[in-house]
């Protein structure tokens, strides 16, 4: 319960200063990079956040998951931010995002 408490309010806190941006490999639908509509992909995020460049902070959530990437992610100087708006990329569990540059086998036995 300590650990859940903390952990909301650093979202709190990181959200009132920032601009959230949530990503699920498993979203569908009508995507807004919301919590409860995330996109789901790195490269959608990529490109939410590259419209708020040097306007704000913006934080790039990766929810859990694999993310099979069907391109390479490519990064230029837009997705840094600025030294005032930073973008940062993080998984909003440690460990628990993987981004992964294979592909995913459907295999039936």
């Amino acid at each position: 319960m300590r650990h859940f408490l903390s952990l909301f309010l650093f979202v709190l806190f990181v959200s009132a200063s920032a601009k959230n941006i949530y990503v699920s490999p498993g979203a569908s639908g009508q995507a807004d990079g919301s919590l409860k509509h995330p996109y789901s992909s790195i490269l959608e995020a990529q490109l939410a956040a590259r419209a708020k460049f040097g306007k704000e902070e913006v934080n790039i959530w990766l929810l859990d998951g694999t993310y099979y990437l069907d391109q390479p992610v490519t990064f230029s100087h837009e997705d840094g931010g600025t030294k005032r708006h930073p973008v940062y990329y993080r998984a909003l569990h440690e460990g628990k995002a993987i981004v992964s540059g294979g592909r995913r086998l459907e295999v039936q036995w």
